[in-house]
C-alpha cells in the first residue's frame, strides 16, 4: 500500500491511497472464514456451508468492509507518522467511483480530502495585554434590596378582596382558550395561580388595576418570556407530547383571586430559616452575612466577565483561515441526524468560532504542558459535589467527609462525569495560565455599570 499527499493550498490537501489486491485479499479470506461459522443455510449444518456459497452471498460486502478498515487504519497511521494537523476526519472524494468485485479483485486507488488546521501563534499573551477584574461595590442599597427580596420570598401569601392588581401579585385565574375572540368550543381550560413575573414587563402593566372578576385576552406565548413547554405545563396543565392539534395562541385570563405576598418579619425566626438556628442573631449580623455573600457572588460574576473578555479578545485578535468548504461537507457527512445545507450555513459561524477556541486551548495546553491530573479531577469533583449538596441543604447539618467521599466515588465511576470534570479542571488551569501571562487590573464599578458592561455587544 502506498500513500502520497498532494498539497492543494495551506488549508486543503488530498491523500492518494494505492491499494494492491495483495494488501486486502488475505484479510477478506480470513473474514470469509469467520463469517462461514455463523451462516445458516437449509441443507447444511451451521458452520459447514461451502466457502464458495459464503463468498457468493457475502463476499462483496466483506470485501468493501475489509478494504475500508484497512484504508482507514493506514490513513490514521500516516497522519500520525507525518504529524499532520487535520480538522475533522478525511473524507473520500466525491468522484471515488471504485467498484470492487470479490470474483475479480484488482488494485484500486482512492483519494481522500483533508482539512488542515491553520498555523498561529499566541504571542499576544504577554504583560502588555491588559484585562479588567471588576470589583462591584456592595453598598447599603444593594443589601437593603437583598433583605427586601428575602422577606418577600419567605413571606406568606394573603388573598386580597377589595384591592386592584399591583406589581408582584399572584393572580389565580381561569385560563380559557379562545377562537376568534370567544371561548373555543371544547377548547383548553385550566384554573391556576400565575405570577405576574412570567410576563414581559410591558404586558404586566396591562393587569394593573384589574379586580376579581375582570379578565384580559392575550396571546399567551408572545406575552410571556417563558418557553412554550413551560407555559404548556405550568399554565395550561398540558403534559409533554400531549399538546392538542390546532391549539390557539390566544387565551382569556379571568381573575378569580388576587394573592399578595406579605413580607416576613425581620426576626430570629427568619434568620434561623435562612442560615440555621443561632447562626445569625440580629439584623446587623444578617447585613454582614449578606455583604459577604453578595461579594462572593459578584466576584464569581466578575470572574466570568473577565473570562469572556479574554475569550472574545483572543478570538478577535488571533487570525486563522479555515477550509470552510471541506468543513461544511464534513459536518453534513458526520452529523448524527440529517442536516440541510441551509442549517449548516446558519450555524457555521458559531461552529468555526468554537473550533477556533478549541485550537487555541489545545495549543496552550500542549505548548505549556498543561494537564489535568487524576488527583485534581477527583478534588474538583469533590468540591463541586459539596457545593451542590450545600445548595439543597442550606443551614442544615453539614455532610460528613466520609459520606462526601462515598458520593464522590460513585460519581467518579461515571464516564460522562469524569469527562465534564476533566474539562472544568483544564479550563481552570488554562485561565490561570492566561491570567499569569497577561496583566489583570482591578477596576471598581457600581452594579449598574457592571450590568451595562454585560449588555454591550
Amino acid at each position: 500500500m502506498n500513500i502520497t499527499k498532494e498539497q492543494i493550498d495551506s488549508q486543503n490537501a488530498v491523500l492518494k491511497v494505492e491499494v494492491a489486491k495483495e494488501d486486502y485479499l488475505p484479510k477478506v479470506e480470513e473474514a470469509l472464514k469467520k463469517a462461514r461459522k455463523n451462516v445458516n443455510m437449509k441443507g447444511f449444518r451451521q458452520g459447514m456451508v461451502p466457502l464458495s456459497l459464503v463468498k457468493k452471498m457475502h463476499g462483496n460486502a466483506l470485501l468493501y468492509d475489509e478494504v475500508n478498515k484497512l484504508v482507514t487504519e493506514q490513513i490514521n497511521n500516516h497522519i500520525k507518522e507525518e504529524k499532520l494537523d487535520v480538522l475533522g476526519q478525511p473524507l473520500p472524494k466525491a468522484d471515488n467511483n471504485v467498484l470492487l468485485d470479490i470474483n475479480h479483485p484488482e488494485d484500486v486507488t482512492l483519494e481522500f480530502e483533508l482539512g488542515l488546521a491553520p498555523e498561529f501563534d499566541l504571542s499576544i499573551l504577554n504583560k502588555k495585554t491588559t484585562f479588567n477584574n471588576y470589583k462591584i461595590k456592595v453598598d447599603d442599597k444593594l443589601v437593603d434590596e437583598e433583605i427586601e427580596g428575602l422577606r418577600l420570598r419567605h413571606g406568606v401569601q394573603k388573598f386580597v378582596e377589595d384591592s386592584a392588581v399591583e406589581e408582584g401579585d399572584i393572580l389565580h385565574c381561569d385560563v380559557i382558550e379562545l377562537e376568534n375572540g370567544a371561548p373555543k368550543e371544547n377548547g383548553v381550560k385550566n384554573s391556576t395561580p400565575i405570577g405576574l413575573n412570567i410576563f414581559k414587563e410591558e404586558e404586566q402593566k396591562k393587569f394593573y388595576g384589574l379586580r376579581i372578576g375582570d379578565y384580559i385576552d392575550i396571546n399567551l406565548f408572545e406575552a410571556s418570556d417563558k418557553d412554550r413547554d413551560s407555559l404548556l405545563k405550568f399554565v395550561l396543565d398540558i403534559k409533554e407530547g400531549e399538546e392538542p392539534e390546532g391549539l390557539s395562541n390566544d387565551f382569556r385570563l379571568m381573575i378569580t383571586k388576587i394573592g399578595r405576598m406579605e413580607k416576613a418579619d425581620l426576626n430570629e425566626a427568619l434568620f434561623d430559616k435562612l442560615y440555621g438556628e443561632g447562626v445569625v442573631k440580629s439584623e446587623e449580623e444578617l447585613r454582614a452575612k449578606l455583604v459577604e455573600e453578595i461579594d462572593t457572588y459578584f466576584s464569581r460574576e466578575a470572574e466570568v466577565k473577565t473570562k469572556n473578555d479574554i475569550i472574545e479578545y483572543l478570538l478577535e485578535e488571533i487570525k486563522m483561515e479555515f477550509p470552510s468548504k471541506f468543513l461544511k461537507r464534513w459536518i453534513k457527512a458526520t452529523n448524527e441526524k440529517p442536516i440541510t445545507d441551509e442549517q449548516i450555513e446558519n450555524d457555521y459561524d458559531n461552529f468555526e468560532k468554537g473550533l477556533k477556541w478549541s485550537l487555541i486551548t489545545n495549543k496552550l495546553g500542549e505548548d505549556n504542558d498543561i494537564k489535568a491530573e487524576k488527583e485534581e479531577i477527583e478534588a474538583m469533583s469533590m468540591e463541586q459535589l459539596k457545593r451542590q449538596l450545600e445548595q439543597y441543604n442550606p443551614g442544615g447539618n453539614p455532610i460528613s467527609d466520609a459520606d462526601l467521599k462515598t458520593f464522590n466515588a460513585s460519581m467518579m465511576a461515571r464516564e460522562d462525569h469524569v469527562k465534564k470534570t476533566y474539562d472544568a479542571v483544564m479550563e481552570q488551569k488554562l485561565f490561570t495560565f492566561i491570567k499569569d501571562a497577561v496583566t489583570i487590573k482591578d477596576k471598581e464599578v457600581t452594579l449598574d455599570e457592571f450590568r451595562d458592561l454585560n449588555t454591550k455587544k
